[in-house]
């Protein structure tokens, strides 16, 4: 389950159902309410910097919903696993934590940063970012080093 505000200060919240839905609450009340397959089953939300919300979904991609539309944002191969956190910048950028990276989504430009492009692990937990709106990952980094 996901909850955030916008910038038009609608509540979105994600429930898993059954069936998993996307609801849009305005002054106390249900506004609209997205179904699957109608939306895609989200774990994480966050608002858009311009409009509507993002979507970090339960199969390892990105959405957004604006304007009435839902978009999906597919990324090509990734295991199918859940995007567990979501954060979007002032800039438009939108980064997704998972078990395989960080997905980042800039301007229609979609990347996966994972220990072959420098992070020091592919599992992400969490996300957040600084006062100067710059992203900060957790992580758990395993060595199969032996201490000595």
């Amino acid at each position: 389950m996901g909850m955030t505000e916008d910038l038009e200060n609608n509540i979105w919240v994600e429930t898993f159902g059954p069936p998993g839905t996307l609801i849009r609450i305005q002054d106390l009340k249900v506004r609209e309410d997205f179904r699957a397959p109608q939306m895609p089953l989200a774990q994480r939300l966050a608002p858009d910097p311009q409009s509507g919300v993002w979507l970090g979904l339960a199969n390892g991609d990105l959405a957004r919903y604006r304007s009435g539309k839902a978009e999906t944002f597919h990324f090509v191969g990734h295991p199918n696993s859940q995007v567990r956190a979501i954060i979007a910048a002032s800039d438009g950028s939108i980064l997704g934590a998972t078990a395989f990276g960080v997905l980042g989504w800039k301007n229609g430009i979609q990347q996966i940063l994972t220990v072959r492009n420098g992070l020091p692990c592919d599992t992400i937990h969490a996300l957040i970012s600084d006062n100067q709106d710059n992203p900060v990952a957790s992580r758990t980094v395993w060595s199969d080093r032996n201490p000595k």
